[in-house]
C-alpha cells in the first residue's frame, strides 16, 4: 500500500510537470558598447558597428546613442537608430546629422525578456566629420645658395588636421619629382638642390585626416647659370596683403646675390631712377604703382642682367561723399526743393556719392539704410534710386578701392515716405 502511494504521487508530481513546466526567469540586463571606430575622421558616411551580449533570454535590439561637440559644450545624448536584427550584426550607417564636428557614441541593448541596459558612464567610440578640404596659403620659393630651393607653404585644417603634404615638380629635362614635404607647426618645407639649368614648375598637394584634398596654383622658380651671379628678391610681406595684387603697408625689400666666385656689388634703383649700392634692406613707402630693378656683378667681373618686378602700394583709403540727399533739405520727387530743419525725402529718390581713389582706383560703392545692405555700384557716377519705404532711416555709403581700403560715409537720419 506504502508503495503504491509513493508511485500515485510520482505520477501526480510528473504530470504536472508536464502540465505546468518550470519556466527560468531573465531579471539581467545585457551588455553593449559600440566598437571602436577607424580611422576616427570622416567624410562620408560611417557604418558604426556594436557588440552585444544576454546570457540567458538573448539580446532583442541595440540602440545607437549620440552626442555633438558644437564648438563650446557637448549636446544632450540622443537618439540616432535603433536595430532590430543582428544577422549582419548590431550595425548602423552613422550620417552625421549635426553636421561637421566631433561625435561621441554609446549603445543601449534590450532582451527578449524587456530587460533594459543602463546607460554607460561615458562614451564607448568616437568620430569626427570634415568635409572641407585643407587650406594652401603663403607659397614662396626661396634661393638657398646658387643651386639649392626652399619650397614653404602654410597649410591650415581646422578640424581633422593635415596628415600629408606633398610637392609635384615638373623640371625642364622633362623629369617630374613627386616628394614629401617636411613639417614645423602649419608650415610645410623642402629643401633641396636642383643641377638642371631652367625654369621649373612646382603644385602643392595636402591630405586632411578625413580624406579632403586640396591643391595649390602652379608656381615657378629658375636655376640660372651657375657661372654667373644671381639675385634673388625677397619681400615682406612675401606677397600682397591687399586685393588685386596690392600692399596696403609699406614693403620691405631685401637681395641676395649669388655666384660660385663671389660677390662685388649689388645695385638697384626704383622708378627708373638713379642706381643705387645695395647694402642692407630697404624699404618701399611711398603709394602708387613701382617698378623695382636689380642686378649683381661677381668677383670675376661676370655682370647679371637686369631684373625687375612690380611692387603696388595704395596705403590710402578712398574719399567719398553723400551729394544727394543733402542733410537739412526737402525732397520731392527727387528734387532739392528748399531747407527744412532735417532731411525730408517725399517719392523716390536718387542717392549719389561722389568717391575717388588716387592710387589702386575704385572698386565699388554699397549704400546701407539702417545698417542693412541695398545696393552695390562698381561703375561711376555711383548712384542708386531708392524708393518703397516710409519713416525715419539712417542712410550711408561705404566706399571701397581695389586694395581692399574703404572709407564710411557720415550717416545722415532722414524721414522717407515712398511708396
Amino acid at each position: 500500500m506504502k508503495k503504491l502511494l509513493i508511485v500515485i504521487l510520482l505520477v501526480c508530481l510528473l504530470s504536472n510537470l508536464l502540465l505546468n513546466p518550470i519556466t527560468a526567469q531573465d531579471t539581467e540586463p545585457p551588455f553593449s558598447y559600440v566598437e571602436k571606430i577607424i580611422p576616427q575622421w570622416w567624410n562620408k558616411p560611417v557604418r558604426i558597428y556594436a557588440y552585444a551580449h544576454d546570457n540567458e533570454s538573448g539580446v532583442a535590439s541595440v540602440s545607437l546613442y549620440y552626442r555633438y561637440f558644437n564648438n563650446s559644450t557637448w549636446t544632450n545624448w540622443k537618439i540616432y537608430a535603433t536595430d532590430n536584427d543582428a544577422s549582419n550584426g548590431w550595425s548602423w550607417t552613422f550620417t552625421f546629422p549635426d553636421g561637421i564636428g566631433f561625435y561621441e557614441f554609446y549603445s543601449i541593448a534590450v532582451d527578449n525578456a524587456g530587460n533594459v541596459e543602463s546607460p554607460p558612464p561615458s562614451a564607448d567610440a568616437s568620430a569626427g566629420y570634415d568635409i572641407f578640404s585643407p587650406s594652401i596659403v603663403d607659397i614662396e620659393a626661396n634661393l638657398v645658395d646658387l643651386q639649392t630651393i626652399n619650397i614653404s607653404c602654410c597649410i591650415v585644417d581646422d578640424l581633422s588636421g593635415v596628415k600629408t603634404a606633398k610637392v609635384k615638380i615638373d623640371c625642364p629635362n622633362g623629369t617630374t619629382l613627386n616628394l614629401t614635404m617636411k613639417r614645423t607647426g602649419c608650415m610645410f618645407y623642402l629643401n633641396r638642390s636642383y643641377t638642371t639649368i631652367g625654369n621649373y614648375s612646382f603644385k602643392i598637394f595636402a591630405h586632411d585626416h578625413a580624406g579632403n584634398k586640396a591643391r595649390s596654383d602652379t608656381y615657378f622658380f629658375t636655376i640660372s647659370n651657375l657661372t654667373h651671379p644671381y639675385t634673388q628678391c625677397i619681400l615682406n610681406p612675401s606677397s600682397p596683403n591687399g586685393k588685386n595684387g596690392w600692399y596696403i603697408s609699406n614693403v620691405e625689400v631685401t637681395l641676395k646675390a649669388y655666384s660660385p666666385f663671389g660677390i662685388s656689388y649689388t645695385k638697384y634703383r626704383i622708378d627708373g631712377g638713379s642706381w643705387i649700392n645695395y647694402t642692407e634692406p630697404f624699404a618701399i613707402t611711398s603709394d602708387g604703382e613701382h617698378l623695382l630693378e636689380y642686378y649683381s656683378v661677381d668677383n670675376k667681373g661676370n655682370v647679371e642682367d637686369i631684373k625687375s618686378t612690380t611692387i603696388k602700394i595704395d596705403k590710402s583709403p578712398p574719399s567719398a561723399l553723400i551729394i544727394q540727399p543733402e542733410e537739412g533739405y526737402l525732397y520731392i520727387f527727387n528734387r532739392k526743393i528748399f531747407p527744412t530743419a532735417y532731411t525730408i525725402v517725399i517719392g523716390g529718390i536718387i542717392v549719389k556719392v561722389i568717391a575717388y581713389d588716387a592710387h589702386s582706383d575704385m572698386e565699388n560703392v554699397s549704400f546701407y539704410v539702417n545698417g542693412v545692405l541695398r545696393e552695390v555700384d562698381g561703375i561711376s557716377p555711383y548712384e542708386w534710386f531708392w524708393k518703397g519705404e516710409i519713416g525715419y532711416r539712417f542712410l550711408k555709403a561705404i566706399a571701397y578701392n581695389r586694395a581692399g581700403l574703404s572709407t564710411e560715409t557720415q550717416e545722415i537720419f532722414l524721414y522717407i515716405f515712398s511708396l
